[in-house]
């Protein structure tokens, strides 16, 4: 299971502020280690969430920003794991 957590202290955080903050925890580097531990190509994983090589190519090297619906669906459908978000306050 791939468990992505999110720490908010003191203040509530928008969803474009959890999303600059999930850039910082390198989701793009998270991303290919898991698609690599369940033995899935770029290509392959592109395929079972609708997209394309290259834009999954460019979420593992953050050359782009990911949505949390984005991620969402790339670890439950391309990798059938599960996102937790826990928030703290």
């Amino acid at each position: 299971m791939l468990l992505v957590e999110i720490i908010i202290h003191k203040h509530i955080m928008s969803k474009s502020e959890i999303e600059k903050t999930a850039s910082i925890y390198q989701m793009g580097f998270i991303l290919r280690e898991a698609r690599k531990k369940v033995h899935l190509t770029q290509e392959q994983l592109a395929q079972r969430v609708g997209s394309n090589r290259s834009y999954i190519s460019k979420i593992e090297n953050n050359a782009t920003h990911i949505s949390l619906d984005t991620l969402v669906k790339i670890v439950e459908k391309g990798l059938g794991g599960h996102v937790d978000i826990n928030i703290v306050i």
